[in-house]
């Protein structure tokens, strides 16, 4: 459907906006939520849908935890579990480090099984072995970055950032 052709009908129940004043300013008040995210017009579309009570205040709680507009929160939580039925082995899970993909059932981010990929120069059954895991999960983790290699790359970068022996030695200085 082109923007041309939008009309007010096209919005189903939201339709009742058209002749109610305050009923379209609700409406453009999520629509200016909505634009003023992370997100353009262009890049999401508006879904509606219904939440048991205690299912909205359990997502108003996430969001303001993180900074986020109860808006954000329900795309990341449905991205993430669209990509959890998508990809074998992925979850997602609060670190000091934000909001990360992890490998189900470990302790490990998927950018740390690709740091040890990385160190094992590919060799995915050198990497299961070292993890005592199936080989099954470390290609789970590769599918993952190959899917979302910015995502990885920038969790990467990030701990290479940090100079641990820094730290280490100014844990060290101050325990004296």
């Amino acid at each position: 459907m082109s923007d041309a052709s939008f009309t007010a009908t096209d919005m189903g129940p939201l339709s009742s906006a058209r002749g109610n004043p305050s009923s379209f300013c609700v409406l453009l008040q999520c629509l200016q939520e909505l634009l003023g995210s992370n997100m353009s017009a262009t890049q999401s579309t508006v879904i509606s849908m219904r939440l048991p009570a205690e299912s909205g205040k359990r997502l108003k709680r996430m969001a303001s935890r993180h900074g986020w507009t109860p808006s954000d929160a329900s795309a990341r939580l449905v991205e993430e579990g669209l990509r959890r039925s998508e990809f074998a082995f992925i979850d997602f899970r609060d670190s000091p480090a934000g909001r990360q993909t992890y490998i189900q059932g470990s302790t490990l981010a998927v950018w740390e099984v690709i740091l040890l990929v990385r160190s094992y120069k590919g060799d995915l059954a050198a990497v299961a072995a070292h993890l005592r895991w199936p080989q099954a999960r470390v290609q789970a983790a590769v599918n993952y970055r190959d899917a979302f290699p910015a995502e990885i790359d920038d969790a990467l970068a990030e701990s290479e950032a940090v100079d641990f022996t820094d730290r280490k030695s100014t844990r060290l200085n101050s325990s004296h």
